[in-house]
């Protein structure tokens, strides 16, 4: 069972990758998207993976500006989203992180054939 969930976790995080890149997103990246990928990591973290490294933290998530007037007062105000964004490199950088850390991890050794014995030091 564990394997399968390795499995769909990591298909989960190699299409939200993909999916992340096709965006092209004007603000960063949705809440929506942190919290499919921290759903993601759940999945791991359920079967024992430490995952905790590779979470977004909450503040990194932010609102951001969508319009700024000041009026002839030099009153000013100011609108923001309200959902709350992630800048993409931040957001990628935890993706890849965990996606390069399980391609590791899920490798099998290479089984060597001959001798191996130490090297000479130089």
């Amino acid at each position: 069972m564990g394997d399968d969930r390795v499995q769909r976790a990591f298909a989960r995080l190699s299409a939200l990758q993909q999916t992340v890149s096709d965006l092209k997103p004007l603000h960063g990246i949705s809440e929506i998207y942190v919290q499919e990928y921290h759903d993601a990591l759940g999945h791991l973290e359920a079967i024992g993976f430490d995952t905790q490294e590779f979470l977004i933290p909450d503040s990194w998530l932010r609102q951001q500006v969508i319009a700024a007037a000041s009026f002839d007062g030099g009153e000013s105000r100011t609108e923001y989203t309200k959902e709350r964004y992630v800048q993409e490199g931040l957001f990628l950088l935890k993706l890849r992180s965990v996606l390069a850390y399980f391609q590791l991890a899920m490798e099998k050794p290479k089984q060597q054939i001959g001798f191996h014995g130490r090297r000479k030091q130089s």
